[in-house]
C-alpha cells in the first residue's frame, strides 16, 4: 500500500466515532458577541394580484403565522403586519419599509417577511405588491413589458441598500425572508408562461442572488435560482416552505445558520416526497453567530437527525438543473447530465494559448452531478472535525465560513472527496477537465459562459476587478465588490446551469494529469481522458480573484505541482449519477 493509500486507510478507521461529535462549523464558529436590543419586523403576505397575475392562496395565511410566532414573549418582536390589499401596495409597502428602518437603533433587528410573487428579471430580484402592474408593451403585442412591471414592484435590492445605509449609522441586524418564488406570476387563464426577458425563450422561477450585500444580514430564500416553490397541496394551511419555517421560529435559542440549514433539508426533503426539486437558499453576511433575536446562540452540538444522512427519496429521473442534497453536511450538487460539445478555445479568442488548443469535441456519456459552489472552509473543517481530512481552518471571522477553501493541494482535494465517498456510499470524486468545463459552458461556446462581454465579468465572477492591482491575463475597469481576497459562495449571478464562480474567486483542482495540449485526438474525446493516474502535475481550471478577463475564459487552463498550495487555489467536487437517479 502506498503511504497515501495507508494514510486514507488509517483515517477511514477513525471516522465512526469523530464523526457522530462532528458540528456543521458554519454554525458553531466563535465571534463577537451581540446583545440583542429591540427588534421590529414588518411581515407582508398577498393572496391577491391583479389580472393577469394568478393570485395565491396561502400567503396571507403564512404571514399571519410568522407574525403570530415573531409576537411571541420568547422572541418580543414588535410587528407591523400588511395583509390586506390596500395594505400591500407599493407605496404602502415602500412607507411600513422606511417607518420600520426609522425605528431601529444599535443593537436592534430589523427583519423583513414577504410571502407573495417574486421575480428575478435580467439579475434583479423584486417583489410584486397588490398593484403590481403587468402591461402589454403595445395593444397589438403579446408580450409583456419588464420595465412597467419593475417601475411598479418592490426592488429587493434597493431595500438592502437602504438597510445599508442605516446601519452605516447605527449598527444592528437585517434578517430579510423571502417566500416569493412560487408558482410562475405571469401564467393566465388560458395561456402559458410567456417570457419577461427580451431574446429569452422561458422565465425560470426563483431569484438571483443578492449583490454585494450589506454586512450583518441574514438572507433566505424559499427556492434555490431557477426553482419553484411549492404552495402547499390540498387542505394545507401553509406553504411547504413556512411550515417547516413556523416551528423553528420557536427555538430563539438556534442560530439562524443552524435554522436555514434545517429549513433546506427539511423542504429539500419533503418537496422530494412530491416528486418536485425545492433547495432553500441562505446567505450569510453575519460577523457572528446570532439567533433570530440578534443573541449569541450555540447549535445543537451532537450528531442525531441534524447530521443524519438524507438520502434523496425522488423517484423521479433527475434532470438538468435539479439538485441533489446527499448529507446534510455534503455540498450541493447541480445536475449536469450529459452530451457533446466543443472543448478548447475557438479561433476568434485571439488571446488563447496552445495549452487551449485545439479545439475538438468531446462526448460527455455519464450522467454526472457537480458541486453548485466550491468547497467552503465550513465544509472542509467538517472533513478536518472527522478525522478525513487535515488542517483545520481558523473561523473567528465567520466572513471566512463560506470562503472557498484555499491552500490545498491536489492530494488534499482527494482526500475531501474520499472522505465524502466513504461516508455517503456514493461515488464523490474530482471533475474531469472535460466535466469541468461542459459544465462552465452551460451551453455555451462563447468567451465566457454569460457571452463575450468582458464588462460582464463583476457580474458573475471574484476577478477582474480594478483594485487587485495586477492581474495575470490584463487588466480591466469592473469592481467585483471583494477585492484582494475570495468571496462568499454565491455573491455573484450563476450560470445557466446554477453554477456559481465557474469563473474566479479560485482555481479548481480537476481530476486530470495535465497536458500541454490537446493534439492527441485519442485521448481527448471522452470526459474521462486524462485520468488519475500517477502524474507529479495536475491541471486547474477557472482562474482566481487575481485573474484578468483573458484568464477568466471557460476555456482557461493552468498546470499545478500536485502538491502545490496557494491562496488562490481550491476545488469543487462532482460525483457519477446511479441508472436510477
Amino acid at each position: 500500500m502506498t503511504t497515501m493509500g495507508a494514510r486514507r486507510a488509517g483515517r477511514r478507521a477513525a471516522w465512526g466515532v469523530p464523526l457522530l461529535l462532528a458540528i456543521l462549523a458554519e454554525g458553531l464558529l466563535a465571534g463577537p458577541t451581540l446583545a440583542a436590543g429591540k427588534r421590529f419586523a414588518l411581515i407582508v403576505g398577498i393572496d391577491a394580484y391583479p389580472a393577469p397575475i394568478r393570485s395565491l392562496g396561502r400567503a396571507v395565511a403564512d404571514a399571519r403565522k410568522a407574525a403570530e410566532e415573531l409576537r411571541r414573549p420568547e422572541l418580543d418582536y414588535e410587528v407591523e403586519l400588511l395583509d390586506e390589499t390596500g395594505e400591500t401596495t407599493l407605496a404602502a409597502i415602500r412607507v411600513a419599509w422606511q417607518r420600520t428602518l426609522s425605528k431601529a437603533g444599535k443593537g436592534d433587528v430589523v427583519l423583513l417577511y414577504f410571502a407573495g410573487h417574486g421575480i428575478e428579471l435580467e439579475g434583479q430580484n423584486f417583489l410584486l405588491p397588490s398593484d403590481a402592474r403587468l402591461e402589454q408593451r403595445a395593444p397589438s403585442d403579446n408580450g409583456y413589458d419588464p420595465d412597467r412591471l419593475k417601475s411598479s414592484a418592490v426592488d429587493f435590492q434597493q431595500l438592502l441598500a437602504e438597510l445599508g445605509a442605516q446601519q452605516s449609522k447605527d449598527h444592528f441586524v437585517g434578517i430579510f425572508i423571502i417566500d416569493a418564488c412560487r408558482e410562475n406570476p405571469y401564467r393566465w387563464s388560458g395561456g402559458s408562461a410567456r417570457s419577461l426577458m427580451p431574446g429569452s425563450g422561458k422565465h425560470e422561477a426563483g431569484l438571483a442572488p443578492p449583490v454585494s450585500p450589506p454586512r450583518e444580514v441574514f438572507i433566505m430564500y424559499s427556492a434555490g435560482i431557477g426553482q419553484q416553490a411549492l404552495d402547499g397541496d390540498g387542505d394545507e394551511p401553509h406553504s411547504v416552505y413556512a411550515a417547516k419555517l413556523h416551528p423553528l421560529l420557536s427555538r430563539p435559542d438556534l442560530p439562524l445558520s443552524d435554522l436555514a440549514l434545517r429549513i433546506r433539508r427539511d423542504v429539500y426533503l419533503t418537496a422530494a416526497e412530491r416528486n418536485h426539486m425545492q433547495t432553500p437558499a441562505y446567505y450569510d453576511q453575519l460577523t457572528a453567530s446570532l439567533t433570530i433575536r440578534g443573541e449569541s446562540g450555540q447549535p445543537e452540538r451532537v450528531g442525531g437527525s441534524f447530521l443524519s444522512r438524507i438520502f434523496k427519496p425522488m423517484t423521479r429521473s433527475l434532470a438538468a438543473r435539479d439538485i441533489l442534497i446527499d448529507c446534510d453536511f455534503c455540498p450541493d450538487l447541480v445536475v449536469v447530465g450529459s452530451g457533446t460539445f466543443t472543448m478548447g478555445a475557438a479561433d476568434s479568442e485571439t488571446e488563447a494559448s496552445d495549452h487551449e488548443r485545439p479545439a475538438h469535441p468531446v462526448s460527455i456519456e455519464a450522467r454526472y452531478a457537480i458541486g453548485k459552489f466550491e468547497v467552503t472552509n465550513a465544509e472542509w473543517n467538517t472533513c478536518v472535525d472527522a478525522g478525513g481530512c487535515v488542517g483545520r481552518r481558523d473561523l473567528n471571522d465567520r466572513r471566512r465560513a463560506l470562503q472557498p477553501v484555499t491552500d490545498v493541494s491536489w492530494y488534499d482535494a482527494l482526500s475531501y472527496v474520499a472522505w465524502l465517498a466513504s461516508y455517503t456510499g456514493k461515488p464523490y470524486r474530482l471533475p474531469t477537465e472535460a466535466e469541468w468545463e461542459f459544465a462552465a459552458r452551460a451551453g455555451q461556446q462563447s468567451r465566457y459562459s454569460f457571452g463575450d462581454d468582458p464588462g460582464k465579468l463583476c457580474q458573475f465572477a471574484n476577478g477582474a476587478d480594478r483594485r487587485a492591482g495586477p492581474l495575470i491575463g490584463g487588466s480591466s475597469a469592473c469592481d467585483d465588490g471583494v477585492g484582494r481576497e475570495p468571496a462568499q459562495r454565491g455573491s455573484y449571478l450563476p450560470n445557466r446551469l446554477g453554477l456559481f464562480d465557474m469563473h474566479g474567486n479560485v482555481w479548481e483542482w480537476v481530476d486530470d494529469c495535465w497536458r500541454d495540449n490537446y493534439a492527441v485526438p485519442a485521448a481527448t474525446r471522452s470526459a474521462s481522458a486524462g485520468g488519475n493516474g500517477a502524474c507529479a502535475t495536475r491541471a486547474a481550471r477557472g482562474g482566481s480573484w487575481r485573474s484578468g478577463p483573458a484568464a477568466l475564459r471557460s476555456a482557461v487552463r493552468h498546470a499545478f505541482p500536485a502538491g502545490h498550495r496557494r491562496v488562490t487555489l481550491g476545488f469543487r467536487v462532482a460525483r457519477t449519477l446511479g441508472p436510477n437517479e
